[in-house]
């Protein structure tokens, strides 16, 4: 394990998690013509997980220097490493999603193998297929900062970083664009954001804090990230409002200054591990249910609808959660190699 994953927070999964959650609340138009009374902005939690990407992979190479022999090939196992024990549960959402949605229609097999196909070669990024945009965003994007990151001088990459976030929060807003291809321009400014997040919280860590100070970014922390779904909940506010209070509060989370980061929570245990990953599940499996009750059972009232999307976003994260504990075993023994190669 790197070093930077040993100083994961369970603070930081936990809202990881509820950042999930809501986005699935968020998501339950895919279940027909449903307006969501309570998060209508739900989608601005999604910068929340560039930020927290952009963050790690910044911090993973920002030290190391970069090589013409191992250089490209070091990028390239760190995306490895964040994507391949998803694969399997990113071509098992995949094939539902896209069996599901042609199975209706006429001539659904030639259909369904023509939009399998475009999935898996990720080119299909528009905002109905909310699974593969963000995917192809990151599968783009994640190896180009990492590249950039471990290049380029700290400045310089500061400065490329500053500037894609002004161009573009004043272009979009953070507007949540899911559209080739500005949302790997989106992907790129919220991993920006993530390396000012990086150096801003290095420099608290130099600090040294008092007790009621310690006191203070705590509650800073926590009243953000209240607020900020508080605000989120109840529709109040912009997305520039949400996406400030997620930075501070991430800022504080990264410190490590806080009581809800200090030793004795640092996540280093297998609780840590099921919520990163059950967050993973949660958010691929809510297409394949919020689409299979949309065909299957849309006539149903919007009520059991919504507790069914539940139910079933439940049962199918909870069963990769159970069959990923086995699946590791494979992954680690394949990193292990790799390890051993280089």
């Amino acid at each position: 394990m790197d070093e930077i994953n040993k100083n994961r927070y369970i603070i930081l999964d936990i809202w990881r998690l509820l950042s999930c959650l809501i986005i699935v609340w968020f998501h339950q138009y895919h279940l027909g013509a449903l307006e969501p009374q309570y998060f209508s902005a739900g989608w601005t939690y999604v910068e929340f997980f560039f930020f927290t990407s952009g963050y790690f992979a910044y911090a993973h190479f920002k030290n190391k220097k970069f090589s013409k022999e191992n250089g490209y090939k070091d990028c390239w196992t760190y995306v490895y490493r964040r994507f391949v024990a998803l694969f399997p549960y990113i071509f098992i959402t995949v094939f539902l999603k896209c069996f599901m949605n042609y199975i209706k229609e006429k001539n659904r097999i030639t259909r369904f193998l023509r939009a399998l196909l475009e999935c898996l070669l990720l080119t299909r990024g528009d905002s109905n297929n909310g699974v593969i945009w963000y995917l192809q965003a990151m599968f783009v994007v994640l190896p180009l900062f990492c590249i950039l990151a471990y290049r380029l001088p700290k400045e310089i990459n500061l400065m490329i970083s500053l500037l894609f976030v002004i161009i573009y929060g004043n272009f979009s807003s953070w507007g949540g664009i899911t559209t080739f291809p500005l949302h790997l321009i989106r992907a790129y400014a919220g991993m920006s954001v993530g390396s000012i997040i990086y150096c801003i919280s290095e420099y608290l860590k130099t600090l040294k804090f008092t007790l009621s100070g310690r006191w203070l970014l705590t509650l800073i922390e926590e009243s953000c990230l209240i607020i900020a779904a508080g605000l989120n909940c109840f529709n109040k506010g912009n997305p520039e409002i949400y996406v400030f209070l997620y930075i501070i509060g991430l800022i504080m989370i990264f410190s490590g200054q806080t009581y809800t980061t200090r030793k004795g929570i640092i996540n280093r245990s297998n609780i840590g591990i099921i919520l990163r990953n059950y967050s993973s599940f949660i958010y691929l499996s809510q297409f394949v249910i919020a689409d299979g009750l949309y065909i299957f059972l849309g006539d149903l009232k919007k009520e059991i609808l919504m507790l069914l999307y539940f139910i079933g976003c439940f049962i199918m994260s909870t069963s990769f959660l159970i069959y990923e504990m086995k699946w590791r075993e494979i992954i680690n023994i394949k990193l292990k190699r790799i390890v051993l190669i280089e």
